[in-house]
């Protein structure tokens, strides 16, 4: 042991400091990253490409009725030309001319600003609707990570006592004291707990690819916060909540939106 030591001490001295330096940059770490559920949907949504498409579809309706609004704005033409004139109509020789045009008077054209306003509607209603969806998404993998996790802790603790098990009962089966068949059962007992375990661990990696991917954080180390998942609504709460919930939903009153612009 005093010899290894030396060995990398002798090492350790032979390294230039700046060069260690860049050395122990380089080294894999370990990444872990905790997040809360609220960052999560923040993260979410910033990073979601229907709500980046939705974003635009808001912007393009307002562009639309602005642009609709503007046709009531007076705009004007200054021309320059000088020289004589010829052709039919005979005319005066011009410096320089102007004109001015605007929409006066238009029954349509209020149709028009009501059809674009009720497109502005809809396209915010959509928005809302695409940022609901990618936090239900988000959240819904974030809470099942945060149960595998939980899963897994319980389950390394039990892990630990099934292997005490199957050494005690090593011990008994030696000593006579117990037969076989009783290791049997506390070996086939802690495959089982590391079988779920393992099992845990792989749905816990998928949930951590799903929040990366909807995120755009690394999924390696990824952990949550379980303070952050609020509580569950109590029963009271959630009584007639299917009669509120389709006048509520956004994507429901998107819909009623777009067919009031037909």
């Amino acid at each position: 042991m005093l010899e290894s030591k030396a060995v990398l001490t002798r090492t350790r001295s032979r390294i230039p400091g700046p060069i260690a330096a860049i050395l122990f940059l380089l080294m894999p770490l370990e990444a872990r990253a905790q997040i809360s559920l609220s960052s999560a949907e923040d993260l979410a949504e910033k990073n979601s490409p229907s709500v980046h498409g939705a974003v635009a579809n808001v912007q393009r309706a307002a562009a639309a009725l602005a642009e609709i609004k503007d046709a009531y704005i007076p705009n004007f033409v200054v021309g320059l030309g000088p020289g004589y004139s010829y052709g039919f109509p005979l005319g005066y020789p011009s410096l320089f001319n102007a004109s001015s045009q605007s929409l006066v008077l238009s029954w349509s054209q209020r149709d028009y600003i009501r059809a674009a306003r009720a497109a502005v509607n809809a396209a915010n209603l959509s928005l809302k609707d695409a940022q609901q969806q990618v936090a239900l998404d988000v959240a819904l993998d974030y809470v099942e990570l945060d149960h595998d996790l939980r899963e897994i802790a319980a389950l390394e603790e039990e892990n630990g006592y099934a292997v005490s098990l199957v050494q005690i009962e090593q011990e008994r089966v030696q000593a006579g004291v117990d037969a076989h068949l009783t290791q049997l059962q506390a070996e086939l007992t802690a495959a089982q707990v590391e079988e779920k375990r393992i099992q845990l661990e792989n749905d816990a990696e998928a949930m951590r690819q799903k929040i990366a991917h909807l995120t755009g954080l690394p999924a390696n180390g990824l952990t949550t916060v379980s303070n952050s998942i609020p509580s569950p609504p109590a029963v009271d709460a959630m009584a007639g909540s299917e009669e509120r919930s389709a006048p509520d939903n956004p994507g429901v009153s998107a819909a009623f939106a777009n067919r009031s612009e037909e």
